[in-house]
């Protein structure tokens, strides 16, 4: 069945529950080769995605205040709060529970940053690695049966386009990578220094931390830039105030 969307503005349901976007749960994948008209794909593309990107971000930004709430303690760290260090340092690839540098890597990726390269990489949610492995970012995995083989993939090579059980798993997968990787360092170099001045990390500075993330390098970066500029992206990066929670701390 071919999804149209109309002027009539239509609520997400979540609304209607009393919830806010953060609580939002996986809806159904819309059909977004089936839209033909480009700005209606978009917006529906916007629509579906949005939601879960606040969401992964609000149990990220979860994870921080208590690592915040830490540091405010100084050396008096009890055995609870040592147990949550040891924790994130697992989850988050560290041998050591260092604050600085868990701090860096637990923290939210702007949403726009993620439309911009789920777009890009998905082909607005078109490409065969989206439709049929919900695979929005073109994350590559290198296990025989992990995902999908491209097609014209190199002789010799053994990679695969890594495919998800939902598209929410694709999204958390992608910003733990982003949190994660030793390629995107400097992108969280950046957003720690936007922290440090007290500002709302923005997607179209972070770009400037993805050369790696494409063989297309500084040009990749730049596409991705200006598809944050041309479709107003920016707009989606004040994560606690879309979630409706408390802005962040200074520290933060």
């Amino acid at each position: 069945m071919r999804l149209t969307l109309r002027s009539k503005r239509r609520w997400p349901f979540f609304l209607f529950l009393g919830l806010t976007a953060c609580d939002a749960v996986e809806s159904h994948k819309p059909d977004f080769s089936a839209i033909e008209n480009v700005q209606e794909r978009k917006e529906a593309f916007f629509a579906y995605l949005k939601p879960l990107a606040e969401r992964v971000n609000a149990d990220v930004l979860k994870d921080r205040r208590r690592l915040i709430a830490i540091e405010s303690e100084g050396s008096e760290v009890g055995w609870w709060d040592r147990r949550t260090l040891k924790r994130l340092a697992s989850e988050y690839g560290l041998e050591s529970s260092d604050l600085t540098e868990l701090l860096n890597r637990v923290d939210a990726v702007p949403v726009s940053l993620l439309l911009a390269q789920a777009a890009n990489e998905s082909s607005w949610g078109r490409s065969r690695f989206a439709r049929e492995g919900n695979a929005f970012f073109g994350q590559w995995c290198f296990t025989p049966g992990c995902g999908m083989v491209p097609q014209g993939r190199p002789a010799g090579q053994s990679y695969e386009v890594r495919s998800f059980k939902s598209v929410f798993a694709s999204v958390e997968a992608y910003v733990h990578n982003l949190n994660t990787g030793d390629a995107y360092q400097n992108l969280r170099d950046i957003r720690a220094k936007q922290r440090a001045k007290l500002k709302e990390p923005k997607g179209v500075v972070l770009a400037e931390g993805l050369t790696s993330y494409s063989t297309r390098g500084a040009e990749y970066v730049s596409e991705i830039q200006s598809m944050i500029t041309f479709n107003k992206l920016g707009r989606f990066d004040s994560v606690e105030k879309a979630c409706g929670h408390s802005p962040l701390p200074d520290r933060c």
